[in-house]
């Protein structure tokens, strides 16, 4: 289309001002320079440099448009009166940059200002500046106004968009709040149902305990089970006061914890669902901030995770391993699961910690991390999650340091 415009006046100019090398020199320059604009504004909208590029063209257009004014009458040509025009038609044409519209109009006015033959009155100079500047200045304007309109339209398009995640995550908030809220409401029916029989086995399993003494029984395996199996019971029975304390939103505060007895303690719990455990920590680390039974909830998840992770190597026949590593750092202690499992998937790492997301499918309710990174962070700890290079995850507990002087933590 261009090409023919130009070729259709190129023809014209011919006929009616014959092939001065000012009219072939100018209509070609104006042809180049505006398929030059539209090729690059067709194939590279973004780049960096089109603006100077535009401005380069914009300038060459409005020197070979003189040319053609100077060949074709000069002062009389009918090309003399668009030059002053260009500027705004660059404007429209060229709306988002405000570069070609000032090119073309400095071109313009040098190129009108000598056409001017000697003696021109002083008025008609006057008029041709004026007309210049008015025509560069409203180009300019439009460039800049239009501009400004598209920023604000992108500027609005990413305050909707922003809107419209922030909408999406508060629905998902509600979404789990209202989850959390359910999960809170059954806690407390499942404590409240698992209290009243708890409470008949904790008696006959004391009431057991009084008669072997009465008699005089001697010790032996009977009452080793019996002591297990308090343990066990008071086990639950702390269990279910941390899940009524979790419905009710009132669990123990934290204080000078034991991270080894709180370990030995998971450990005892998992029993022979654990497979080889390493254990490697000083002989007496530093009291912690936490509270005891809810930092041996996070360990037991901890370790369960990590029996689970090696459980399907170990059932093939290759052996697995978990290893739980304490180390005293300047502000607390660093406690280190480490496992030889096949590790975290990067989706796990991304939603690692996130109510309800498991790796476990059917088998996992996807609160165990959760729970335990919500538990740490109260403490003001952190709980990070990583790959070993070699293969297995690594799940570090990072505790503060507690004053020996506090009160015990709550149980």
């Amino acid at each position: 289309m261009v090409v023919a415009i130009n070729t259709t006046f190129l023809a014209l100019d011919l006929a009616s001002y014959g092939a001065s090398p000012a009219v072939v020199g100018g209509r070609l320059l104006v042809s180049a320079a505006l398929l030059h604009g539209w090729w690059m504004a067709g194939r590279w909208p973004a780049a960096a440099w089109l603006p100077r590029a535009l401005t380069l063209d914009a300038a060459l257009l409005t020197a070979g448009m003189g040319a053609l004014a100077a060949g074709t009458g000069g002062p009389a040509s009918p090309y003399h009166f668009f030059v002053p025009v260009i500027p705004v038609v660059l404007g429209i044409f060229v709306p988002d940059e405000p570069g070609p519209p000032l090119a073309a109009g400095a071109v313009g006015l040098l190129v009108g200002l000598l056409a001017q033959p000697p003696g021109t009155p002083a008025g008609q100079v006057a008029f041709l500046v004026t007309a210049h500047g008015a025509c560069t200045f409203y180009g300019w304007v439009a460039a800049r106004l239009y501009r400004r309109l598209r920023e604000r339209e992108r500027a609005a398009a990413e305050a909707r968009a922003q809107a419209q995640a922030a909408l999406h995550d508060s629905e998902a908030r509600r979404a789990l709040a209202e989850r959390l809220a359910s999960l809170g409401r059954l806690a407390a029916g499942v404590a409240h149902e698992i209290n009243n029989p708890l409470a008949f086995v904790s008696t006959n399993v004391a009431f057991v305990e009084e008669e072997l003494a009465a008699r005089r029984e001697p010790e032996g395996e009977l009452r080793d089970a019996l002591r297990e199996s308090r343990g066990g019971l008071e086990r639950i029975k702390r269990i279910v006061q941390e899940l009524r304390g979790f419905a009710r939103g009132d669990a123990g505060g934290p204080g000078p914890t034991d991270a080894l007895a709180a370990l030995a303690e998971a450990r005892r719990t998992l029993g022979p669902r654990l497979p080889r455990l390493e254990l490697r920590a000083p002989s007496d680390p530093p009291p912690v901030v936490a509270n005891q039974a809810e930092l041996v909830q996070v360990l037991l998840n901890l370790l369960a995770n990590a029996a689970d992770a090696v459980a399907p190597a170990e059932a093939g026949g290759s052996p697995g391993w978990v290893e739980v590593v304490i180390e005293v750092v300047a502000d607390g202690l660093e406690v280190a699961v480490c496992d030889s499992g096949p590790g975290f998937t990067p989706e796990a790492l991304d939603h690692l910690g996130e109510p309800f997301f498991t790796t476990k499918g059917v088998g996992g309710t996807g609160l165990g991390l959760a729970l335990s990174r919500e538990f740490v962070e109260r403490w003001g700890g952190r709980l990070v999650a990583t790959n070993r290079p070699e293969g297995g995850a690594r799940v570090v507990v990072v505790l503060r340091r507690a004053d020996p002087r506090a009160g015990p933590a709550g149980a």
